[in-house]
């Protein structure tokens, strides 16, 4: 079998954990569902990042509200601080190999 480790997004403040869990399988599962194929172990990766990435803006606020205001663009720009923070990779190294 196959594992891999997965650290949480760090965020400046937890305000409330409640629903972080529900919200990471939200997004695992509609990140499965949206790709419409037999999921490989690199989409099941992919599924706990953007499960993660959501769960983090669960617990910045109470209820749903941190993460029902969240756009695309900044999913998106969380996506690449959490991409460039798991490689490991100085910033300026990080962006000049994903180019």
């Amino acid at each position: 079998g196959q594992y891999f480790m997965l650290p949480a997004f760090h965020v400046a403040e937890v305000i409330d954990p409640t629903g972080a869990g529900d919200t990471f399988a939200g997004g695992f599962f509609g990140y499965l569902a949206g790709n419409g194929k037999r999921p490989t172990i690199e989409h099941l990766k992919e599924a706990c990042v953007y499960g993660c990435l959501l769960a983090s803006y669960t617990v910045q606020d109470f209820g749903v509200a941190g993460v029902a205001r969240v756009t695309k663009s900044e999913l998106d720009s969380r996506l690449k601080n959490y991409a460039q923070m798991v490689s490991g990779l100085p910033k300026g190294q990080f962006e000049a190999e994903m180019r």
